[in-house]
């Protein structure tokens, strides 16, 4: 190759690799290793942090800016919209509201409370050597339990809803009846002189009781509602509210402390640290000096020793049904709860009311469960109605031996009796095959029929008879009065008849005035002068809820059953134009017997009330009660 020339090819790409590596050797010519360039940290100033730490909480603070903003606003709105109830001023306003007789104890005008016995226990405390016992739904009952195996009531008083507290000192008791009732404080210091006193209601739904030293604090909530179908379970609530109350248990007269909002908030958390929970309201077992007291399923108070496992039932009758008095004895129709499931036997039971304040249960006796007809010292009973009609049999029941346990059968020919009233000594009686039947008890012994008459076709039902200055009126089924003249017993003819609007369900007369139950919530007041041609000339209308059950008249005074009404009292001194003069209200009374000066109810579930109307003591001496019914 000649000097000058110019180099190029693979030639000239070896020496440029050679070199490459040449470079890359230090004296000793060994290969050192390459080195990637790293460039240095950059280190930031402590003002450029601080700015970046500035603008995180400004912009943090903004965010809780704006949430604060927007909660508020929301809030505003919802207030705005949708205000808070102010359930103080509510209660405020009803709470001595002397109408409500809720608020009342025992709930009535002109009807005093005398006795009672009977109901289905709920719920039991013991202090020391006596138990407090809730009766279901309205009372509470007190027993000496120094002998747990024989406990013997000794105090009674209508408070309504459970058994929440007895103080241990056993001054005072607390009842609350949620929702209806609120809480009442029942003064059990002497338990022969019981008294309860209202003390709050609660409007809204209940979240907690709580006691802390003599201090009540109750706690409810409210939802306001945006939207809600209560039918089908779904509701969007706009707003909810706690309220808190605050009650001096110690002493009755003390105002209530109403809070709400944040207040009310922070006296619920308050109690929750410092106060007693009193619910549930569901019955706990008591155990006192080797005793355990217990509720069982049917309502019945149970005793168990605890070291033997003995136990003591105290069945209370609570299903009564009719009610009949002769003397000092009371006989009600019972049918106990357990044995309608069971076997569906039924019962009379007996109490002794020689003192109407503390009546005594006595026995139970094995008779028919409905009565058919009540005269002089005999209760005639029969079988319930079922779908196949009446069954056939009639007992009898002489309440001046009722000892005797004995079931007396009627004759043969008085087997198909339902209704019967009396004059004097003769029964008229309609039966389950729709006849007439007039009776001779001159000797009760040996009842002698004297006429038998048809009326009509034989599934016709009737309700009732009564019978007036030889007139029949017979209570048909299908909704209108028979009227038959009886005063010839052996042609017995109908006279006259007058429909109804329902179906007649009971009837008690008064000179020219008959007063009629008719079942449609209304007492239909008929002028009978004219025994065939019945008028109307009153109608009593009553805003209750169910119907009229049983009607009883003594004097000037009609005493009517109004169901879950309670009793009520009519003057029908002026009977075109009756009056209320009395109520007594106190769960679902459906039968009423009148015995001066005392009435007695019975309540399923609750029992046997003793009452006194006191402006009908001047007529008890000169008249006895009627009715068309049993």
């Amino acid at each position: 190759m000649e000097t000058g020339e110019s180099t190029s090819g693979p030639l000239m790409t070896m020496n440029r690799a050679a070199a490459g590596r040449q470079s890359r050797t230090d004296g000793s010519n060994q290969i050192q290793p390459s080195r990637t360039r790293v460039d240095p940290p950059v280190r930031r100033s402590r003002s450029t942090l601080m700015r970046r730490s500035k603008s995180s909480l400004i912009i943090l603070g903004g965010a809780v800016i704006a949430v604060f903003v927007c909660g508020f606003t929301l809030w505003g709105v919802r207030e705005i919209l949708f205000p808070r109830t102010d359930v103080c001023a509510l209660e405020a306003a009803e709470r001595d509201n002397p109408s409500d007789s809720n608020r009342i104890s025992p709930p009535g005008e002109n009807i005093d409370l005398i006795g009672h016995i009977g109901g289905r226990v709920t719920k039991v405390i013991i202090r020391d050597d006596l138990a407090y016992v809730t009766i279901f739904p309205r009372g509470l009952a007190i027993f000496d339990a120094k002998d747990p195996s024989h406990l013997e009531r000794i105090g009674y008083v209508y408070a309504p809803g459970d058994l929440i507290h007895v103080d241990v000192e056993r001054k005072y008791a607390l009842i609350l009846g949620s929702p209806c009732c609120g809480l009442w404080r029942v003064d059990v210091s002497d338990p022969d002189n019981l008294s309860a006193v209202h003390l709050s209601s609660p409007m809204d739904h209940l979240e907690s009781v709580r006691l802390a030293d003599e201090k009540v604090i109750l706690t409810t909530s409210r939802c306001e509602l945006l939207i809600g179908f209560s039918d089908q379970g779904i509701a969007i609530p706009s707003r909810c509210d706690d309220t808190v109350r605050i009650i001096d248990s110690g002493d009755p007269d003390a105002p209530v402390v109403c809070l709400s909002s944040i207040p009310a908030r922070l006296a619920g958390i308050e109690a929750a640290f410092t106060g007693q929970e009193l619910l549930p309201l569901a019955p706990q077992p008591a155990e006192q000096g080797g005793y355990s007291y217990t509720v069982d399923r049917y309502g019945v108070l149970e005793v168990k020793n605890i070291l033997n496992g003995d136990v003591t039932r105290y069945p209370m009758p609570y299903q009564l049904t009719d009610v009949f008095s002769y003397g000092t004895d009371l006989y009600t129709t019972t049918a106990p709860f357990e044995s309608q499931l069971e076997n569906k036997k039924f019962y009379i039971s007996q109490f002794d009311l020689s003192d109407p304040t503390n009546p005594k249960y006595v026995d139970k006796l094995p008779y028919k469960p409905e009565v058919a007809a009540e005269w002089r010292n005999y209760v005639f009973l029969r079988e319930r109605w079922s779908r196949d009609g009446y069954p056939p049999g009639l007992e009898i029941l002489d309440m001046s031996v009722p000892a005797s346990g004995e079931m007396v059968t009627a004759p043969e020919f008085m087997s198909e009796i339902v209704y019967m009233t009396f004059v004097n000594d003769r029964a008229y009686a309609t039966t389950s095959k729709n006849e007439l039947l007039v009776i001779d008890f001159s000797n009760a012994e040996m009842p002698v029929l004297l006429a038998r008459q048809s009326l009509g076709p034989s599934d016709q039902l009737n309700n009732g008879i009564s019978v007036v200055n030889g007139y029949a009126y017979i209570l048909v089924y299908d909704q209108y009065i028979r009227v038959m003249d009886v005063s010839d017993e052996t042609t017995i003819t109908q006279v006259g008849s007058y429909p109804m609007a329902s179906r007649p369900f009971e009837m008690a007369v008064k000179d020219e005035f008959a007063f009629i139950n008719a079942g449609n919530k209304n007492l239909e007041i008929l002028d009978i002068s004219s025994p065939a041609q019945p008028r109307l000339v009153a109608s009593f209308a009553y805003d209750v809820p169910d119907m009229l059950y049983d009607i009883q008249l003594l004097g000037n005074y009609l005493f009517i059953a109004t169901g879950i009404s309670g009793l009520q009292v009519l003057d029908i001194t002026d009977p075109v134009h009756p009056a209320r003069v009395g109520y007594f209200q106190s769960g679902f009374i459906t039968v009423i017997e009148v015995d001066c000066p005392y009435i007695y109810v019975t309540v399923p579930d609750n029992g046997l009330y003793v009452l006194r109307f006191d402006p009908m003591l001047p007529t008890c001496a000169a008249e006895a009660p009627t009715s068309s019914g049993p």
